[in-house]
């Protein structure tokens, strides 16, 4: 006895309701099983952009984007340069004219900057 195959679409009459009805839930199903693998596409692409665009886990800012908070605070005198160092989640930025942070007469002004929002968190001259 030959196996049984399922009448297509052809084979159906054109007044056969019984056989619309097949054709056009599995077309219903096909489409939901089309949105549900779209939308899991999507959330996996979301993701995926999220995670790429967070910035590294040891710093938030750039040196570039601390000075930029830093020069108005920090007028710079002549000879002197800007220098940064990062610990601990905050930046330290002074201006000086060999990279020390001087204290006593001439001393530095020395900024500190919360890594995370750039909030300064303060300003001290070192006496």
């Amino acid at each position: 006895m030959p196996p049984h195959k399922s009448p297509g679409p052809d084979a159906i009459g054109a007044g056969s309701s019984a056989g619309a009805v097949h054709v056009a839930s599995r077309r219903l199903a096909c489409h939901i099983n089309m949105k549900n693998i779209a939308f899991i596409l999507i959330l996996v692409a979301v993701t995926f952009f999220i995670g790429c665009n967070k910035a590294s886990p040891s710093t938030h800012l750039t040196q570039a984007q601390v000075l930029t908070i830093a020069k108005p605070l920090l007028p710079l005198h002549a000879g002197e340069s800007y220098y940064e160092h990062f610990t601990n989640g905050t930046w330290t930025v002074w201006a000086s004219n060999d990279g020390t942070i001087k204290a006593g007469w001439g001393a530095s002004t020395v900024l500190t900057i919360r890594d995370s929002d750039g909030k300064v968190l303060g300003q001290t001259i070192n006496n």
